[in-house]
């Protein structure tokens, strides 16, 4: 039975919470949150016993890092294949998350001639006017999207084929990294998005850059968003 106490226990200092962070702590309270809410509402219990609890994830600056051009670059020359190299560039040079929108990237999305992509968002697809967004493809990231072009198959959908389904993108950047000789940065993917978001702050060619990214800018990239 969860009661305020038990609920008190849990998100302060408990077995079940050693050894997690404070944001995944938070995460954790908010779907029991949820998960309560929703029985209140269908009047299976009288009270949410995690009402109250505060929810929030918040940035932790201890875990945000900059990937600079210089060790891109040594990673992307470590990359085993064309589309490797396209992955991290679309997350460190686009701005994409990744897996979720580097592996939904369709060539019909990729407008040449005006030098944007459509990029569509299962995270945010669900709030009003949120499902895609338009992002430049900026001067960095053109050359791997010409590669693989030129590599792709004709009537080819998505732009990445070969790693798609069950595969650990992350376990797999990991050993790219350290193939690279580079010392690897906490949170992997998530950092390359927040690289591209410093950086163009001042960029002519993205006024507008959190709207490209989809968030709220570089803060909520560190805060967890992926």
């Amino acid at each position: 039975m969860v009661t305020g106490a038990r609920k008190n226990s849990y998100a302060g200092q408990s077995k079940a919470t050693k050894g997690l962070t404070r944001n995944t702590i938070r995460k954790r309270c908010g779907d029991a949150k949820q998960f309560f809410a929703d029985a209140v509402q269908r009047e299976i219990i009288a009270r949410n016993p995690f009402e109250g609890i505060s929810c929030t994830v918040s940035g932790n600056p201890e875990r945000s890092h900059f990937v600079d051009r210089d060790t891109a670059t040594k990673v992307i020359n470590a990359c085993p294949d064309y589309e490797w190299r396209l992955l991290f560039a679309l997350a460190r040079f686009g701005g994409l998350r990744c897996p979720s929108e580097t592996l939904e990237l369709c060539w019909g999305d990729i407008d040449w001639e005006k030098g944007r992509m459509t990029v569509r968002s299962k995270k945010t697809e669900h709030h009003e006017g949120k499902a895609s967004r338009e992002v430049p493809i900026f001067p960095e990231l053109r050359p791997f999207l010409e590669e693989a072009w030129e590599q792709a198959e004709v009537g080819q959908e998505y732009v990445i084929t070969r790693y798609r389904g069950d595969v650990n993108l992350r376990t797999q950047l990991q050993r790219i990294i350290k193939r690279a000789g580079v010392a690897p940065w906490p949170k992997l993917w998530q950092n390359l998005r927040a690289s591209r978001a410093c950086p163009s702050v001042s960029c002519a060619r993205c006024v507008s850059l959190p709207g490209a990214l989809g968030n709220n800018g570089p803060e909520a990239l560190l805060a967890g968003d992926r």
